[in-house]
């Protein structure tokens, strides 16, 4: 009866260039992939666009906000970034086509904002 996520990795900072940039790396698409060859849904795994829903958390606060909680390089997040990369998981959770919204007891419009932003659209996001 487990059910199981697959989540996309988390963003490099994408405004180390001083510009914001994001696009999902291919193993954002493997993460969805691994999902549905073992079976998807219907086989109780699941897949969450995490990064995406993280970058957006970047592109929202811009990039003073962003380079002060990537202190060390571009990869390795401040405790800031690390608990709002959290909850742009459970937005993405709550967003997603994965089942598992009920489970979830936020309100989708409680976890959205400012800061997190929206619920992404599934079809640009994810080829189900």
């Amino acid at each position: 009866g487990a059910k199981v996520i697959i989540a996309s990795p988390t963003p490099t900072n994408p405004w180390e260039t001083g510009t914001y940039s994001w696009t999902p790396t291919i193993y954002a698409y493997y993460s969805w992939y691994t999902a549905q060859l073992l079976g998807g849904p219907s086989a109780g795994v699941y897949y969450v666009d995490h990064g995406n829903y993280s970058a957006q958390v970047t592109k929202n606060l811009g990039l003073n906000v962003t380079d002060a909680n990537f202190p060390m390089d571009n990869t390795h997040l401040a405790p800031y970034f690390a608990d709002l990369f959290s909850q742009a998981f459970v937005l993405g959770l709550k967003c997603g086509t994965a089942g598992l919204q009920d489970f979830v007891v936020n309100a989708t419009a409680r976890i959205e904002g400012d800061v997190l932003g929206t619920s992404l659209s599934v079809n640009s996001t994810l080829p189900v």
